[in-house]
């Protein structure tokens, strides 16, 4: 397969091009991009409160709910709310049940659901696999106050419920309620929904209370598989709850290989990586250590939608409130030193909050002891998520503790982002290939436009055009239920005077303590030469070596860079091709990992203090810039951990050179937002 770098210079034909397939790709987006897909989009929770982002900012809206703690809804393909579940009118405290209201906020006529205990998250919804009309209700039981066990109950909106047969709002299937799918262990308050691959089946995750282990039930459109996957994380074993994972929420990124666990009673928080063909977690970092039982409780948790920040929620020393952020990006062993504190409020009561991301691209969260939410206006940004208290007014109802536990497996969010495939260059009479590969349906056909010019019109598998013009193609994808999924183009521009150089099998990885970069060209055209670029976050590259390219070639060359001695953890590289005419272009990045030393330097980039720490006495630490001078320099007293301010210095690189007493000197590099 051919990689393609992205041109780069002041070509008007290919400006024009650019701007042309700009203009096209607006138009048709404005046409056929209008997702209908609104399935988590109406939020129930609290006492009274209701809140729908259908209109793409959120609008209170009726809601007989009272739920202390978790809540769940499944709305339709265009918004409309099929049903939501929590506890019973009244029953604003542990306890008591959960209960089931239609779309008409009347109580479905056998929505009892039996539970009996306080639920953290211990509760969810989701489309049965394959069908169109039915729900599954996931709920963790305390049937009698001690028996905790995974049980499911069926929604069928065909049933009559409080509606007609003609027009029918839903109710539970009698003979499918209350199912008990897992009694073997006394399982956590905690549920959460994965999708399986690219598949309409799901894992539903839960944790043992005693055990450090995870259990993963798989939902197919047969049903649901009572044998779990069993994940061992460690052979710790907690004989009370006192250190356990009892209670508190999980969530899982958008990629769905990652799933993070926040602990009330252990307290910490942890991220585990998880494969969703096997349902296998596996501890990846402990994020925020353990703390003392009792006055330090993490409690909420959630991803941004991208997946490259996570949240949590935690009461910490007995009267302060905390939102920490997170950097996923930065890769499992270097994410607990992004951490970055937000102050939510100084209380002796527990002011922590369940947090859940909305489709508006914010994340919600309740604050325990107040009746607004708090909300992360800008989540993407870890270092600035734009915290605002009180944030959303959910009046006349109000949040207490809980929040829902939404299920986005099966949202736009969720979907492969490119599923006609990415916009292309080739040659005249070449071939483009279009769609994705290994695409399963999931309750979906496809249409592509134009049809006339793709082999298998209805089919979004992987397939090959021939073209000798321009041209834009759009793929929709229908759900069987009826409802536009998402719609999305590629555009191929036929030209081969685009790309002068065709690099293939661009790799970087370790080899003993350096990283080795090779690649390849299949053809080059007044190819100057190829500038090696290095990053430490994949946003600020310098140049660190440069290779002689081959001028004008139309065969097969070989090439090989040694980056020696790289930092420790992740090393980003990319290639800059640069043209005897000062025009350039830039190849895909690479990654290279390296083990941390006996030192960490966090967080990195820094902004206002670097900390050093580790298991070695440190001497002095000394901050060089970009030309080796010396910026700042400090003495320590043989102390295993080192602060330096920061704020003074000007944005760029800077050499740290740590100095320890018996083991020589470390060196770091660092970047200075």
């Amino acid at each position: 397969m051919k990689l393609y770098f992205i041109r780069m210079n002041n070509n008007f034909k290919y400006a024009m091009k650019i701007i042309i397939s700009l203009f096209l790709l607006l138009a048709l987006k404005l046409c056929f991009a209008q997702q209908t897909a609104n399935y988590v989009n109406n939020w129930y929770l609290g006492t009274g409160a209701g809140i729908s982002f259908n209109s793409g900012t959120p609008v209170n809206i009726p809601s007989n709910i009272a739920s202390y703690e978790v809540t769940t809804s499944i709305s339709d393909g265009d918004g409309n709310t099929l049903f939501y579940v929590g506890a019973p009118d009244g029953a604003t405290s542990f306890g008591n049940g959960f209960t089931v209201w239609d779309g008409s906020n009347m109580l479905m006529p056998n929505g009892d659901v039996a539970v009996g205990f306080s639920q953290s998250c211990g509760l969810t919804a989701v489309p049965v696999p394959g069908n169109c009309d039915q729900y599954y209700i996931f709920a963790l039981t305390a049937l009698g106050g001690t028996d905790y066990g995974l049980r499911y109950s069926i929604v069928d909106m065909s049933l009559p419920g409080n509606g007609t047969i003609a027009s029918p709002l839903g109710d539970i299937d009698p003979i499918e309620k209350d199912i008990l799918v897992f009694a073997s262990d006394t399982l956590a308050e905690k549920i959460k929904v994965v999708q399986k691959g690219n598949t309409e089946n799901f894992w539903v995750i839960t944790r043992s209370v005693n055990n450090d282990l995870f259990y993963s039930f798989e939902v197919t459109a047969t049903g649901v598989n009572s044998i779990p996957v069993v994940s061992v994380i460690s052979p710790t074993n907690w004989p009370t709850s006192i250190g356990s994972p009892v209670f508190s929420w999980i969530a899982v990124n958008k990629n769905r290989d990652m799933i993070a666990e926040a602990n009330g009673f252990g307290p910490d928080v942890k991220l585990f990586n998880f494969d969703n063909q096997t349902g296998i977690l596996s501890l990846a970092e402990v994020l925020i250590p353990t703390g003392t039982f009792g006055s330090d409780i993490p409690y909420g948790i959630e991803f941004s939608p991208s997946g490259n920040v996570l949240y949590a929620s935690w009461f910490t020393g007995g009267n302060t409130t905390y939102i920490s952020s997170f950097d996923i990006t930065a890769g499992a062993g270097s994410i607990a030193g992004t951490r970055q504190d937000f102050l939510v409020g100084i209380n002796t009561t527990a002011e922590y909050s369940g947090l859940t991301k909305a489709p508006d691209g914010k994340i919600y969260g309740s604050r325990n002891g107040y009746t607004h939410m708090i909300t992360l206006e800008t989540p993407e940004n870890y270092l600035n998520p734009n915290l605002t208290i009180p944030g959303y007014d959910p009046s006349p109802g109000s949040a207490i503790i809980g929040m829902p536990n939404l299920t986005y497996y099966y949202h736009p969010d969720n979907f492969i982002d490119t599923l006609a495939g990415n916009d292309k260059d080739i040659c005249p009479s070449d071939q483009a290939i279009i769609g994705v590969e290994n695409y399963d349906s999931i309750w979906a056909t496809y249409s592509w436009e134009p049809a006339a010019m793709v082999v298998n019109a209805s089919n979004a598998v992987t397939q090959t055009v021939p073209l000798n013009t321009d041209q834009q193609f759009i793929l929709s994808a229908i759900t069987d239920c009826g409802d536009t999924i998402k719609t999305d183009t590629v555009v191929v521009t036929v030209d081969c005077g685009l790309l002068p150089v065709e690099l293939t099998n661009f790799n970087a990885r370790k080899s003993n303590e350096s990283s080795l970069l090779t690649w390849e060209t299949i053809s080059e055209i007044n190819n100057d030469k190829f500038i090696i670029q290095h990053s430490l976050d994949a946003h600020h590259f310098t140049d660190v070596g440069e290779v002689k390219g081959s001028g004008n070639s139309q065969q097969l060359l070989d090439y090989l860079w040694i980056h020696d001695r790289p930092f420790d953890g992740t090393n980003y590289y990319r290639l800059k091709q640069v043209d005897f005419d000062g025009a350039y272009e830039y190849s895909e990045i690479r990654i290279v990992q390296f083990a941390p030393s006996k030192l960490n330097v966090y967080p990195n980039p820094v902004i206002d203090r670097i900390q050093v720490a580790g298991n070695l006495k440190i001497k002095s630490v000394v901050v060089y810039n970009s030309i080796g001078q010396i910026v700042k320099d400090k003495d320590f007293n043989e102390s295993f951990k080192a602060q330096l301010e920061t704020k003074s210095l000007a944005s760029g690189y800077y050499l740290i050179e740590v100095k320890t007493i018996k083991d020589g000197n470390y060196q770091f590099r660092i970047f200075k937002n």
